[in-house]
């Protein structure tokens, strides 16, 4: 079973992630896995932490351009299976990435993401997910297409501000079909999602998330 999770950022994805993991025995894996070891090897071992994974460090003509090189390599191999969706895949980086004056490690991980992976296959991240694991919690759903290949998803709602980016719309979208009773005119937003969904308002402790959380596992495995 493949049990997804969306949120904006800071909506506690990754701890409600921990939680199901707890509880279901599955383990926590990530459609971003292979950007994050590549993060980690271009910016070392503290990209991902809260102080510094935004912070912009210059980044056109350092040693940090030339790891960044051999990372997109590795990725291509690990992301796609033919020569032309790796050539472009490589020229988009180079057009892209390359010549990035200054990039913080979020940036890099947004920009080869959706800038050079998915805009050469959009189901890039759950093909290769769905190839490497029959049985994950996903806390990092960011798109319609990685919900696709998911058995449930489960939205948590946060009073948090949305980025200014393409990744946030997909779960800004079904928070507000949620807030406002689904479906509204005007809403491109699939109803299979929808029906196949659970909406947690993570608004209180840890412990309440939790309790919200028992009981959407409960209903994931009664249905």
């Amino acid at each position: 079973m493949r049990i997804g999770i969306t949120g904006l950022a800071a909506s506690g994805k990754d701890t409600a992630a921990e939680i199901l993991s707890e509880l279901s025995g599955i383990k926590v894996v990530r459609y971003a896995a292979p950007l994050k070891q590549a993060a980690l090897f271009v910016f070392g071992s503290t990209f991902d932490n809260r102080d510094t994974k935004e912070v912009r460090v210059p980044f056109y003509g350092t040693a940090l351009e030339d790891r960044a090189i051999e990372a997109a390599i590795e990725l291509q191999h690990i992301l796609f299976r033919t020569a032309r969706e790796r050539d472009a895949f490589a020229e988009r980086f180079m057009q892209i990435v390359y010549p990035q004056e200054e990039l913080s490690p979020r940036e890099f991980q947004q920009l080869v993401g959706t800038e050079c992976a998915r805009a050469v296959s959009s189901t890039v991240f759950q093909e290769y997910l769905t190839r490497t694991h029959s049985h994950a919690i996903i806390p990092d759903v960011r798109f319609e297409e990685e919900a696709d290949v998911l058995d449930w998803l489960i939205v948590i709602d946060r009073d948090v501000p949305k980025l200014n980016h393409s990744s946030e719309d997909f779960a800004w979208n079904l928070i507000q079909n949620y807030r406002d009773g689904f479906f509204l005119e005007g809403r491109d937003m699939a109803r299979d999602i929808m029906y196949s969904s659970s909406y947690i308002r993570n608004n209180g402790t840890i412990q309440e998330l939790r309790t919200k959380l028992e009981d959407a596992l409960k209903y994931i495995n009664w249905r």
